[in-house]
């Protein structure tokens, strides 16, 4: 799959990584959108697996399953920037404005449930051994910094938006990483849904 979508053969140190960020993004638990999003299909079509799998995949975009799209293009950016704190106080000056906030949010960083997200310190910990350099360390960096200002440290989205980018994926794909990592639990509540199982 990953050759298909970059032209780019996994070595041994990504192949280990990547299989493992897809097992760990697999379950995003029962309270995640994406679980709501498949429930609220599921009871609105007509009983068929596919049927259901069809109208969450028509959902499929930025805001459903795409924080890691976003998270990869803020990282993109902060890769650019010169002065870090700088950049941050623009960025979050702008995200609180357009959602009239008074703290803004960035894709990839903070939690509703964790004040740190266990799976991206995981991640992020097999990215470190495996495939060190620039975009993980930011990515840590840009973490504690955020965790500092009450956005929130690093989840799953920004730690997986970190992984791909440190293997030369643009942004744009980054979305089909969540969607490949994400499928077999769809599948599966779709099933129990349709069966009326929880």
């Amino acid at each position: 799959v990953f050759l298909l979508l970059t032209g780019h053969v996994l070595t041994p140190a990504e192949r280990r990584v990547i299989n493992g960020a897809i097992v760990v993004g697999a379950e995003p638990g029962t309270a995640a959108a994406s679980t709501l999003a498949m429930r609220t299909m599921a009871e609105c079509c007509d009983g068929s697996v596919q049927h259901v799998y069809q109208a969450f995949l028509a959902s499929f975009g930025f805001f459903h399953l795409g924080a890691i799209t976003g998270a990869a293009l803020f990282l993109e950016q902060a890769a650019k920037a010169n002065d870090m704190h700088a950049f941050l106080d623009a960025y979050l000056g702008r995200a609180r404005g357009s959602a009239g906030r008074r703290t803004g949010r960035i894709a990839g960083f903070g939690h509703s449930s964790y004040r740190r997200d266990p799976r991206a310190a995981l991640l992020l910990a097999w990215c470190r051994d495996a495939m060190p350099g620039a975009h993980i360390a930011r990515a840590e960096r840009l973490s504690e910094i955020l965790l500092e200002r009450r956005v929130g440290a690093i989840n799953m989205d920004g730690a997986s938006a970190a992984m791909i980018l440190q293997m030369g994926v643009p942004p744009y794909l980054a979305a089909m990483f969540t969607l490949i990592a994400r499928t077999p639990a769809i599948v599966a509540r779709c099933s129990g849904q349709v069966a009326g199982r929880p």
